[in-house]
């Protein structure tokens, strides 16, 4: 069980530790690494785990607590290639210039040999607070399994208990194996436990199953966002054309409110000249519609001959609807039509000339 943001998961922890060469001289970092609940969008957890006699160097990649800090994880998500085993592989070579533990002397007991101790339980919702540390002196180690449950697959890996040690102080050759505040954990032997201990069968089966989850809810979850992917897109081709057809609707009624505001122009213009027109006409005096204005004897005879053309076309109505209704005979009608033509084609010759002398054609 691990806490993030006030609440438990089970997530995977595998311990286990670093071979590192420091000095031409190997020894053993042990490391924790806790596996996110939604790795790898989450790049794994790596903690510098301390014994009780070593403590932590807090360093650029390592902080108080043991917690290792890198560019590389920062980018885990980012880069699919990117994976824990070539990360350790990074940290090999970084803790091989930057040792991330010191060994702390402790005042001890003399001895002639040396005590082991009982076996510490190791859990990992605080990793910093214990360390493995390998004696090459020293090839019956202790071991102690752990388990960690992540998803109901319990996973164990089994982890070298180092035992502690007392020297005895009788000898000035014992000094060389003493070591100081500022001394490294000492060497592994071909016994400790490396990172390729770690990769057993029960490892390799959990990590597949925990893998095929994951993929799987990653598989769902990718139907489910393409079907929702696929509702949106089909909605905004919906809105695009509701968009367009707007557009052309607003174009349209914009195009009609500025043919309506030029007649409305149009006819505020016409109404002032009409209202003008009706105020001028207001103050005119009444004019007799039976008088007629002659302004010169030629437009006098105009008046006259059109008159007369006039009187005769009416004669000549009458008559035929005289003989229409046998009021008159046809001797008659004949008789007096052919003079009334005769005198009408005379009267339009003469109106004719007047019009082209007064220049009204």
């Amino acid at each position: 069980m691990k806490v993030f943001g006030g609440c438990f998961y089970n997530l995977l922890g595998m311990t286990g530790v670093i071979p590192v060469t420091y000095r031409n001289v190997t020894y053993n970092i042990p490391i924790g690494v806790w596996v996110m609940f939604d790795y790898p969008i989450t790049p794994p957890e790596f903690i510098v785990m301390p014994t009780e006699n070593m403590k932590i160097v807090v360093g650029k990649h390592v902080t108080s607590e043991g917690k290792i800090t890198h560019p590389y994880l920062d980018t885990f998500s980012s880069k699919p290639q990117n994976s824990m085993l070539e990360f350790i592989s990074i940290l090999r070579k970084i803790f091989s210039t930057e040792t991330p533990v010191v060994e702390v002397k402790h005042n001890r007991q003399p001895s002639t040999g040396y005590s082991m101790p009982q076996p510490v339980s190791m859990p990992m919702p605080r990793p910093n607070n214990y360390m493995y540390n390998n004696n090459n002196n020293n090839n019956n180690n202790n071991r102690t399994s752990v388990y960690m449950p992540y998803n109901n697959y319990p996973y164990q890996s089994t982890v070298t208990q180092p035992p502690s040690m007392s020297y005895s102080v009788s000898s000035a050759s014992s000094s060389n194996n003493s070591l100081s505040v500022n001394s490294l954990p000492r060497p592994s032997n071909a016994n400790s436990i490396n990172m390729g201990s770690l990769s057993r069968p029960n490892k390799s089966n959990i990590l597949i199953e925990v893998r095929e989850k994951v993929n799987k809810d990653i598989d769902v979850l990718n139907k489910e966002l393409k079907e929702k992917i696929d509702i949106l897109l089909d909605d905004n081709k919906k809105l695009l054309e509701n968009e367009k057809t707007i557009n052309n609707s607003m174009h349209a009624f914009e195009e009609e409110m500025l043919k309506i505001k030029n007649n409305i122009t149009l006819f505020q213009n016409k109404n002032r000249e009409i209202t003008e027109k009706i105020e001028q006409l207001k103050n005119q005096e009444e004019i007799n519609p039976d008088i007629i204005l002659k302004l010169t004897p030629l437009m006098n005879q105009l008046v006259e001959v059109v008159a007369d053309e006039s009187v005769i076309e009416d004669m000549i109505y009458y008559l035929g609807k005289a003989l229409t209704s046998e009021q008159i005979d046809l001797t008659f009608y004949l008789k007096h039509i052919r003079a009334l033509s005769r005198e009408q084609f005379l009267k339009k010759v003469l109106i004719k000339k007047i019009r082209v002398q007064a220049q009204l054609m």
